[in-house]
């Protein structure tokens, strides 16, 4: 049976939903929610994402609820597992984030942020990611039923490929603005912005492993980074 908007939010009750003008985590993009959305982020939490993951990921997951007969309201949420390594937390966070910011119509701010890092993305000059966005700007806009439903049927029938591609520019955008290092930026760019999936997993776990094996403790989030990241978090749910 499917849940309803208020089930969904009542299934991780210490998390308050979002509304109006939102910070995302990971990518620092600013965005003004629809008045009919409400946005939560779930942070670390391993029971969620197994739950809500239809292909499960070990990384994280992203969702999208539309509710017609809860006020045409729509939920968006996204969570992630915990990782021991400071780099794929990162990464999944900023990945997750470009998801939601795709559902929600809002991909152009996150082209914006990538250009502002000096990112020059063409995958965003695609039709099929340009009518994804028209399109689900037109279902925010005009909150009709009928609009929604096409917007949902394009979101469902759009390639994965495609939706991975854009959210590995959450991922890149959000270690350019909070790892820093020119090395792993340098190197993920490439295959970000060609959309190669496989060549960026595969470059991210190369660098991970190297990482490891030279400097063990650089990539280890301290005991106080895990504490301000959850404290960061707390204050955001609970605005």
């Amino acid at each position: 049976m499917k849940q309803s908007i208020a089930q969904l939010i009542e299934e991780d009750y210490l998390v308050k939903p979002q509304t109006g003008k939102i910070i995302l985590n990971g990518t620092g993009i600013e965005i003004d929610l629809p008045e009919n959305v409400m946005f939560i982020d779930h942070g670390i939490n391993t029971e969620w994402v197994e739950r809500h993951s239809r292909d499960y990921d070990p990384g994280g997951t992203s969702t999208l609820t539309y509710s017609p007969h809860e006020n045409q309201t729509v939920l968006a949420q996204l969570g992630r597992v915990e990782c021991p390594y400071l780099i794929a937390d990162i990464f999944t966070q900023g990945h997750e984030e470009g998801h939601v910011l795709q559902n929600l119509g809002q991909q152009t701010k996150l082209e914006s942020e990538a250009r502002k890092l000096g990112f020059k993305i063409p995958l965003f000059n695609k039709p099929e990611v340009i009518n994804l966005e028209a399109k689900a700007r037109l279902a925010f806009e005009t909150k009709n039923r009928r609009i929604f439903q096409e917007y949902f049927d394009l979101l469902e029938n759009t390639s994965a490929e495609s939706k991975e591609s854009i959210a590995n520019v959450g991922g890149l955008v959000a270690l350019a603005k909070q790892y820093g290092d020119h090395e792993l930026i340098r190197g993920l760019y490439q295959p970000v912005k060609k959309g190669d999936l496989k060549q960026a997993d595969a470059f991210l776990s190369e660098y991970q492993s190297n990482l490891l094996k030279h400097s063990p403790k650089k990539d280890k989030p301290t005991t106080v980074q895990r504490i301000k990241s959850l404290l960061c978090f707390l204050t955001r749910g609970n605005d």
